[in-house]
């Protein structure tokens, strides 16, 4: 489960890419940056007529009786809060890393070496006239797996477009094992 993520880095050259076309569009003060928690508006990655565009959607979907964050990917596609978003509306969260608690609780920041993000897959759809994003989590790979038996469905830059553009290959991607992480304990 991804109970929260960062956006942090400014000195990263894809981040301020995001912040720019952003700040294009919105003011600062609508969107949260550094530690991004549930229900906080923060950036996505949507396609629109081809191109790959950020926007501002809020994170969790309104549920029966709570927000839902987070959808696995093995039942995504059966759920009714989920399936339609999963065959129309797929987006990226893009992040420096996300956390997962160990069972001691403590923090773990993951990112991807080599990498200045982290692209997690994800749906989206409209609640009270607002679009809200849902993360998709998987089982952990080996180098989350110690710390929490879930984690986001991490992308690598190259399937960005295919989950965003094509629908013949979600299916596929939501069966991928995500790259390895490394991990940091927090505080």
């Amino acid at each position: 489960m991804c109970g929260a993520y960062a956006l942090a880095d400014e000195q990263c050259e894809e981040v301020q890419v995001i912040i720019s076309a952003l700040d294009a569009r919105y003011p600062r003060s609508a969107w949260h940056f550094g530690e991004v928690r549930p229900s906080e508006t923060a950036p996505v990655l949507v396609s629109d007529s081809g191109k790959i565009h950020a926007r501002l959607f809020q994170w969790g979907f309104e549920g029966h009786s709570s927000l839902v964050i987070n959808a696995r990917v093995e039942t995504a596609a059966e759920k009714p809060l989920f399936a339609d978003s999963l065959a129309k509306r797929r987006c990226v969260i893009p992040a420096t890393g996300f956390y997962e608690w160990d069972a001691k609780k403590g923090k773990h920041l993951f990112a991807q070496p080599g990498s200045s993000l982290v692209y997690m897959a994800g749906i989206y759809d409209l609640f009270g006239g607002r679009p809200h994003y849902c993360i998709l989590t998987t089982e952990a790979n080996g180098s989350v797996r110690d710390v929490h038996p879930r984690m986001p469905l991490v992308l690598l830059r190259e399937q960005v477009r295919p989950w965003l553009e094509q629908p013949g290959q979600t299916a596929e991607l939501l069966g991928i094992v995500p790259p390895e992480l490394e991990s940091k304990a927090e505080g």
